[in-house]
């Protein structure tokens, strides 16, 4: 009992010395436990903070993708799709289909994509200023107005033609926007996504020797009907190429 005694009295005050070393150690270096409590607390508040940020630009993103009705994928065909056939398809497979283009114009080191205007699927939504109620009235993307200092109400020109900028805008299938999918990164200060009303798409496609490329958007109300139709353009329609957004 008596060695018992002693090892008990022994392990009490070497947790005696144990305790006095830790709180030395804690009033000598008071501060530095202080840092180390605030920035982990400011560690957790940036997560957190950075996690909320997440979440409301995915929100915003699958709004904005909702409500310009994005593309589900893309195709060309051999044979031209007439409104006759569209409608057809439309009913038959249970989707929207739509002809879209754009121009490709460079000018002063910097590049243009103008783009036919949306009526269904891949409409742009207008994020400052006025919509388009002119000719020859644009809309550009913030991206590429801020980088240039662009404002809007301000006129610019493109390729010796005269614009005025009336607005900012974006596309839904250009939330990040190369110029061409191969590119590794996004050129916001010389690339440029512009919008204009129809008739001055067609004016420009007839007296300018831009590059333009046309193309068929589609949207499935049904995901089950997109193997079918698939199937149907390359058989009756020749088509060539497909990609699915």
């Amino acid at each position: 009992n008596k060695r018992c005694r002693i090892k008990f009295v022994k392990r009490a005050l070497n947790m005696k010395t144990i305790n006095r070393t830790i709180l030395r150690s804690m009033r000598y270096n008071l501060s530095y436990y202080i840092s180390i409590a605030l920035l982990t607390a400011l560690t957790v508040f940036l997560v957190a903070v950075v996690f909320s940020d997440a979440y409301m630009i995915a929100d915003d993103i699958e709004k904005l993708m909702a409500e310009g009705n994005v593309e589900a994928g893309q195709f060309l065909t051999a044979m031209p799709l007439t409104q006759e056939n569209i409608q057809e398809l439309e009913g038959k497979y249970s989707l929207a289909i739509e002809e879209n283009g754009y121009m490709d114009v460079s000018a002063r080191d910097k590049s243009y994509r103008i783009f036919k205007p949306s009526e269904k699927i891949n409409k742009y939504q207008l994020l400052e200023g006025s919509d388009i109620q002119n000719k020859y009235e644009i809309l550009l993307d913030r991206d590429f107005a801020s980088s240039n200092n662009i404002s809007v109400g301000s006129n610019y020109k493109i390729d010796g033609v005269d614009f005025k900028v009336v607005g900012l805008a974006i596309r839904p299938d250009y939330i990040y926007s190369p110029k061409n999918l191969t590119d590794a990164w996004v050129d916001k200060a010389n690339f440029a996504l512009v919008q204009v009303d129809a008739e001055t798409y067609n004016e420009l496609r007839a007296s300018k020797q831009w590059n333009s490329s046309a193309y068929y958007s589609v949207v499935y109300n049904n995901d089950a009907s997109a193997e079918g139709f698939r199937r149907c353009i390359y058989d009756n329609y020749g088509a060539y190429s497909y990609m699915s957004s």
